[in-house]
């Protein structure tokens, strides 16, 4: 399973993208900001 890493500062937009993902049958990770996302 591919996993895709969502970044995005507007919390419903990322949740969008997270919810949309999931539904594809990816693995979703997901932060706030690129440091955040540096972390995953």
């Amino acid at each position: 399973m591919a996993r895709i890493l969502v970044i995005d500062d507007e919390p419903s937009v990322r949740e969008l993208l997270c919810v949309m993902l999931i539904q594809g049958r990816y693995d979703v990770v997901a932060a706030a900001d690129g440091k955040a996302g540096m972390r995953c």
